[in-house]
């Protein structure tokens, strides 16, 4: 058996019938691989070697039927070996702003991957823009690297040129059942289910625009303000499990029999959305914090230990005066809310008093007790793994799927991988 793993291997993921097969037949120079059906022909991942590197053929992501099993096998593809290119392929349509919708939608999917994908667009034949229109409208979206496939184009030429695009240092893609829905959305197009789903997101969304006008009439930047929104946001990422059930309930989703599948799907793709709109909500958060987080570090001159001003002045103080809290002096209340959903409502139920005490100039371990000018003290620049804490929002940490349903899904999962083989005549 010939050992194809020392060249790089490039992986083609697209909707269905793009013409992802007739790319790989020209590729490669097989036939029988596309099909003019206008189902889906492809229906596992298939490693098929040419002259320069592997081409994985995956099915279409988006079949009239069994989409999530189609969905898995792709992320079978992206498992099979580690991948130096993933081509991302779209159609040529008559309006190009149709052709760059479509590739942009294709392309969030899989953002965390950017020096490694590459879209290409098939059927060039079939318009009158040309490939520098297309380059251009893609610049303003910060895709500046494209390639373009065409009856008229050789073999030859679309080898090297997918060659040129592969990464020198291949990535490996674990995709599991715990981040599959990170890359992958297999909800299925039921107009009744989508306007259910829309509903649930419009609700929550609606709790957030709520608190912004709550914030804003408190002023926007109060301790209760502060609050408020660190406890809404612990709240809106409490109910995604419950928003998902009532999506369920209300779809009359059974999670067994043969729409299993269909159901986890739709589960899923209202989680993705609550997330997004979590995604707000923690920056938002990250704005109250950085007010009153570590943003500015000087050194004492005399015992040169380091500190952060969270109140005061820049006169004249002593090196470890510390204040008991990181609100400002005058913040000697902690407000706590109360919030209830459909419809939203925010209630201050409580005001408990932050005991406060005489900073202790004295103790070891605290500052030498000298006097320091805070203006006059030298900057000391902020660790990089406290600025990238503080500067990263994400919500990697937020489950696509409610606790009940997760080992479900990753049966179906297991259940429906296929192992990816290398084509032979």
């Amino acid at each position: 058996m010939v050992n194809y793993s020392n060249l790089p291997h490039v992986v083609i993921t697209g909707t269905v019938g793009v013409g992802k097969s007739t790319l790989v037949e020209k590729l490669t120079g097989c036939s029988g691989i596309a099909s003019a059906n206008s189902n889906s022909f492809t229906t596992t991942s298939l490693a098929y070697p040419t002259s320069k590197f592997v081409i994985i053929d995956t099915p279409g992501n988006n079949p009239l039927s069994m989409k999530m099993n189609h969905n898995i096998w792709i992320a079978q593809a992206f498992n099979f070996r580690p991948i130096s290119l993933l081509l991302v392929c779209v159609e040529a349509h008559v309006r190009i702003a149709q052709t760059v919708d479509d590739l942009l939608k294709m392309l969030k999917r899989f953002n965390g991957f950017n020096e490694y994908i590459c879209p290409i667009i098939s059927k060039m034949d079939n318009v009158e823009w040309s490939e520098k229109d297309m380059r251009e409208a893609l610049m303003e979206f910060g895709v500046y690297r494209v390639l373009f496939t065409s009856i008229k184009k050789s073999q030859s030429i679309l080898l090297q040129e997918i060659l040129n695009q592969c990464n020198p240092k291949p990535i490996e893609i674990n995709v599991n059942h715990e981040n599959f829905f990170k890359y992958f959305k297999v909800a299925e197009c039921n107009l009744m289910i989508l306007r259910k789903t829309k509903a649930v997101v419009d609700l929550y969304e609606l709790a957030v625009q709520y608190v912004r006008n709550t914030i804003k009439n408190m002023g926007g930047s109060t301790s209760s303000a502060m609050d408020l929104v660190f406890q809404f946001q612990q709240f809106m990422l409490n109910m995604i499990p419950t928003m998902q059930k009532s999506l369920a309930d209300a779809c009359g989703f059974t999670f067994c029999g043969v729409n299993d599948s269909v159901e986890i799907g739709h589960i899923a793709h209202l989680g993705n959305k609550l997330k997004n709109v979590l995604y707000t909500i923690r920056v938002m958060a990250l704005s109250y914090a950085s007010q009153h987080g570590v943003s500015n570090l000087r050194k004492c001159p005399y015992c040169g230990l380091v500190w952060s001003k969270v109140s005061g002045c820049d006169g004249v103080t002593t090196c470890g005066s510390r204040p008991t809290d990181v609100r400002e002096s005058n913040c000697t209340t902690f407000a706590t809310y109360s919030f209830s959903l459909n419809p939203f409502r925010v209630q201050q139920i409580d005001n408990k008093a932050v005991p406060t005490t005489t900073p202790n100039t004295t103790a070891v371990g605290v500052g030498c007790g000298k006097p320091i000018t805070w203006s006059t003290m030298q900057p000391v620049p902020i660790p990089e793994e406290i600025s990238s804490a503080v500067a990263s929002i994400s919500t990697e940490d937020v489950k696509y799927l409610p606790d009940t349903l997760i080992d479900d899904f990753a049966h179906l999962f297991n259940e429906n991988l296929q192992p990816v083989r290398y084509y032979s005549k």
